[in-house]
């Protein structure tokens, strides 16, 4: 059923002119048949396909359904776009479906270098992006040769790619043997999330697109590797502590970091490995309802932000940004995806962040649980500092009210943002 909705929509786009329109309507009768899969699916089953290469479960949908989602505003604002640009959209969101379900390396592989190439044609799609591009394309390049090395060591030791049986050989082998090909592996999803040490492509690469391709590379690619990373917990098992470390790492940076920025895009770049930090710390200390539920109103909140900012053209200097106050429900909206981003109550960023630093005291980890409260008022005091210089500092009067222009996928960003100071309501 997705193989044949994408094959037609990929020759419908091919027409050129209605492109847009065409990935809009693919897009939603796609998410109304995953929406009627998840309400009808049996609660706590699995369905297993084509001999076990293929997993399904609800939890599954849901992070399909949360994916589309993104992708569908990432479609409505790229509306004018050709049809090139809708084609390597949705086939970046094919690889990331089969990576997530995919119950073996085969699969899962394909679908991560599936998702990897369109990201690297949809990065070149716009000029000016080539320096960029070519960061992220090497330095991707050369991960993904550790994750293939990776797979092969996990293969020499247990003469399988499926992850059923290689759970189960990882309970019969010596710590030393596995070491080295979980550490591979640890290295290559550290750098797709964008946590330190293998942060550096991060603001470079933001720095260098336009807001429309940072909203891609900032949700959907890191979405699809967190939505895995459940499955491959089973192999990162004894190396654990260094992911836990590199998370602890990552937010200290950023509360360094943060200070020093006065481009926009490395701002919200090194805000981008702080959260992402933050989350990998409660996936770490395996407190799971953190973890998705920080994940969820983060991805929220960043893509709402990113949306607003492409209102603001040719905005790269922070100083610049009183530009937004043109238009009040862009500023509102934007004042809202900030604070929640600050983890200023009562905004459920607050709420988040409180269920990591709970989840650390339960386990009695008070050195790290310091560190995330002391980088945390850090943090939200240059993010009040973005917003003083905003709303309070000189006023920028290049354009007028009327410049502005405010798209569909902007009012779904104004609507969802107003509604994330209740959100903790809804999911805690």
């Amino acid at each position: 059923m997705l193989l044949i909705l994408f094959f037609l929509t990929f020759l419908m786009m091919t027409v050129g002119r209605y492109s847009g329109r065409i990935s809009l309507l693919s897009l939603v009768f796609y998410m109304f048949f995953l929406s009627y899969l998840f309400y009808f699916f049996p609660e706590g089953s699995t369905l297993i396909l084509a001999n076990g290469l293929l997993r399904l479960d609800s939890s599954l949908l849901f992070s399909l359904l949360f994916m589309g989602a993104i992708l569908f505003i990432i479609v409505s604002r790229s509306n004018n776009l050709g049809w090139e640009f809708h084609l390597m959209l949705f086939g970046g969101y094919t690889g990331a479906i089969y990576m997530i379900l995919g119950y073996d390396w085969l699969i899962s592989l394909i679908g991560f270098e599936f998702l990897n190439l369109s990201t690297y044609l949809i990065l070149s799609l716009y000029r000016g992006t080539e320096s960029a591009t070519l960061k992220y394309l090497l330095m991707s390049a050369f991960f993904t040769t550790l994750l293939l090395l990776s797979i092969s060591l996990f293969y020499g030791l247990t003469g399988s790619t499926a992850f059923d049986s290689l759970y189960a050989s990882m309970n019969y082998l010596e710590d030393s043997l596995t070491l080295w090909p979980q550490l591979l592996l640890l290295l290559t999803l550290s750098f797709k999330l964008g946590l330190v040490p293998v942060h550096l492509w991060v603001p470079d690469v933001y720095d260098g697109l336009p807001m429309e391709l940072v909203l891609w590379i900032g949700t959907l690619p890191k979405l699809a590797i967190l939505f895995f990373l459940p499955v491959l917990h089973p192999l990162l098992i004894n190396v654990n502590q260094y992911f836990l470390l590199g998370g602890v790492l990552s937010f200290i940076l950023a509360a360094i970091s943060l200070g020093a920025q006065y481009r926009l895009k490395r701002f919200l770049a090194f805000s981008a490995i702080g959260h992402m930090g933050i989350m990998i710390t409660g996936f770490a200390i395996g407190d799971y309802h953190s973890f998705w539920f920080y994940t969820l109103i983060y991805f929220v909140a960043s893509v709402n932000l990113f949306l607003i900012l492409a209102e603001l053209p040719g905005i790269d200097l922070m100083k610049r940004l009183s530009l937004i106050t043109n238009n009040y429900p862009l500023a509102f909206a934007f004042m809202i995806a900030l604070l929640t981003m600050a983890a200023v109550p009562p905004f459920s960023g607050f709420y988040a962040k409180l269920l990591v630093l709970f989840g650390l005291i339960d386990i009695r980890y008070m050195v790290v649980a310091t560190l995330l409260i002391l980088t945390s008022l850090r943090t939200a005091a240059y993010y009040l500092r973005l917003l003083q210089t905003t709303f309070f500092g000189p006023f920028v009067a290049s354009l007028g009210t009327s410049e502005l222009r405010v798209s569909y996928a902007t009012l779904i960003a104004v609507t969802t943002t107003c509604l994330l100071p209740t959100t903790q309501l809804l999911l805690l």
